[in-house]
């Protein structure tokens, strides 16, 4: 981890310092990484913003995944067995739909972050 030797001091009007001190409690940082990450980007960051919701995000993603396996493979063998009707699997493909759906739809959300972040320059 690089030693940050130096200081820089800059001079704000109160609204200046109320909307970077606000920018910053709103990504959850200091104000100094705000800065920081605005002028040399992310990568500068030694920890992300909502790093930790990130992780949560991620985990309850691949649990959806988990679970639309999981329920597929039981309809596939129950259909096989001959124990489910048509209508009952085309309504589960239509309600797997729907939820694979809305899984895309926030991992589109968690991409515009990432990529809202590195563009915060």
């Amino acid at each position: 981890m690089t030693k940050r030797d130096h200081t820089f001091k800059v001079r704000l009007t109160d609204e200046e310092r109320d909307v970077l001190h606000a920018e910053a409690e709103q990504l959850g940082l200091s104000a100094a990484d705000l800065v920081r990450m605005r002028v040399f980007g992310a990568a500068s960051m030694r920890k992300l913003p909502g790093a930790e919701d990130l992780v949560e995000i991620r985990r309850l993603l691949k649990n959806m995944a988990d679970n639309i396996n999981q329920a597929t493979k039981v309809m596939h063998e129950r259909k096989l067995a001959d124990r489910l009707s048509n209508e009952l699997v085309e309504r589960y493909l239509k309600g797997t739909k729907q939820y694979a759906d809305g899984f895309k739809n926030h991992a589109q959300v968690i991409a515009e972050y990432l990529i809202g972040i590195q563009h915060r320059r």
